[in-house]
């Protein structure tokens, strides 16, 4: 479950009454606008990923790098849709501030996971984790969820960072036709 820092202390007091009757495996989401405070919310909460406290669990911290491939406002490289090549999406952070952000995270002890499905969001992420990550960061379970429109540099570059991808195998059943609007050479790499 994804949610706004100000809901999690909602789940753990629900728990501590007893009215939590599932496992809730909580992902806290840094939104690119009032993230100082968000991060405050985080440090309050004094845990980090991988920590329980009765039914909830702590997963990565998210951040949501660009839009999504139905709205045509994931961050793509020129050029951007076929329809339209001067479209190449939103990227949701400036690079500076994404890198800040991730930093003060992984400073907490929590591990990242960044929405990207577009080619320039996936390597601004994957700029931004250098950053934040440094030199010797070992085992670090970084995150790109969906990873939808790469190259084969990308690709690389993600497995020598042993960033881990989450696809969402179902996606091209269910949104496949969505990506021949980014061109057939996209869906290639796809």
């Amino acid at each position: 479950s994804i949610l706004p820092l100000e809901d999690a202390e909602t789940y753990r007091q629900a728990d501590a009454q007893g009215r939590l009757m599932v496992r809730v495996l909580a992902i806290p989401f840094i939104p690119n606008q009032g993230t100082d405070a968000a991060l405050a919310r985080l440090r309050a909460l004094g845990a980090k990923t991988g920590d329980r406290t009765g039914r909830v669990t702590w997963g990565a911290v998210k951040f949501m790098c660009d839009g999504g491939i139905a709205a045509k406002t994931i961050a793509v490289t020129a050029p951007g849709t076929v329809d339209d090549p001067t479209n190449l999406g939103l990227l949701g952070w400036e690079t500076p501030k994404l890198i800040e952000g991730m930093k003060a995270v992984r400073g907490m002890g929590w591990q990242i996971t960044a929405h990207g499905i577009g080619d320039r969001a996936i390597a601004q992420i994957l700029d931004a984790l250098e950053a934040a990550l440094g030199p010797n960061s070992g085992d670090h379970r970084s995150r790109i969820v969906h990873c939808g429109v790469t190259t084969p540099a990308l690709l690389d570059r993600i497995k020598g960072m042993g960033v881990l991808v989450d696809h969402n195998p179902p996606f091209p059943y269910w949104i496949g036709d969505w990506f021949r609007n980014y061109g057939e050479e996209r869906v290639a790499n796809s």
